[in-house]
């Protein structure tokens, strides 16, 4: 090696040396382990906006373990025609009255059937979703901050919202 190419070497390691530095890896302390898995779960239950045209679900929800997480029912009835979102309000509202009444001739047939209501979640989940099954019933999808839910009481489907969502999104978009 001829002595500019050796000084041309020299200098080259100094500079990738100075740049990306020699040092051992730095393990992280356990107060950073622990906000970074912190940070980690936080995205994974972060709220985010969903699509909900065209999509379906059968994640129904039993209503006293909802209501007792801080749901509470939705007024999706009581659009707002003059809002800037309302025709999407007006569409959430029709998908909650046309999957409600879905439900009610399912509960109803299942009452015919077996002289019976369902007595809980499990069962009308088991025996009038049918979810898993080919015959299982899909209901349109909702907006990120409401879920279906069944009413074991009043043996009916409804909507409960959960104001947390909602909120924690629209504080993340101001």
């Amino acid at each position: 090696m001829s002595r500019s190419n050796l000084t041309r070497f020299c200098v080259m390691t100094i500079l990738v040396l100075n740049i990306f530095g020699c040092d051992e890896p730095r393990t992280a302390t356990s107060a950073e382990k622990a906000a970074l898995a912190k940070a980690k779960e936080d995205e994974k239950n972060a709220v985010k906006p969903r699509e909900i045209i065209g999509k379906t679900t059968t994640d129904i929800r039993d209503k006293e373990v909802e209501v007792n997480k801080g749901a509470v029912v939705a007024k999706n009835s009581e659009a707002v025609k003059k809002e800037a979102y309302g025709p999407s309000k007006q569409y959430i509202s029709a998908i909650d009255r046309v999957a409600s009444l879905n439900i009610k001739h399912a509960v109803d047939l299942y009452q015919a059937e077996t002289g019976a209501y369902p007595k809980d979640y499990d069962e009308f989940m088991k025996n009038v979703i049918k979810k898993g099954q080919p015959d299982e019933i899909r209901l349109p999808q909702l907006p990120y901050y409401q879920e279906y839910s069944y009413d074991a009481v009043a043996h009916e489907l409804i909507v409960l919202e959960y104001p947390d969502r909602k909120s924690a999104v629209e504080k993340k978009g101001r």
